[in-house]
């Protein structure tokens, strides 16, 4: 039976980012060898660059918490309107 793995919060804005996510995915085939991995990448672009695998999936995070203008209640209406299209990535 196949291991389905998926790794989140990987943002590859560095080139250290990249390091400790391949790093973490040798790791990861040789204990589990048979694992298909998905990787939900903040910067897909690079981790495609540096970790081409055809045993890897690496999608793009759609929803960004560092673009979020915080207020002091996310069901607010300014917090909508200052956040709107993230509001609507997050509803779609």
């Amino acid at each position: 039976m196949t291991k389905k793995i998926l790794i989140i919060n990987s943002s590859a804005f560095t080139i250290g980012d990249v390091a400790i996510s391949k790093c973490m995915i040798e790791q990861i085939s040789k204990a589990i060898p048979d694992a298909k991995i998905t990787i939900e990448s903040g910067n897909s672009l690079i981790h495609n660059k540096y970790l081409s695998n055809k045993k890897i999936l690496i999608i793009q995070r759609l929803f960004d918490a560092r673009k979020i203008n915080y207020s002091k209640s996310f069901l607010s209406l300014s917090f909508i309107v200052n956040n709107f299209k993230m509001t609507l990535l997050a509803a779609s």
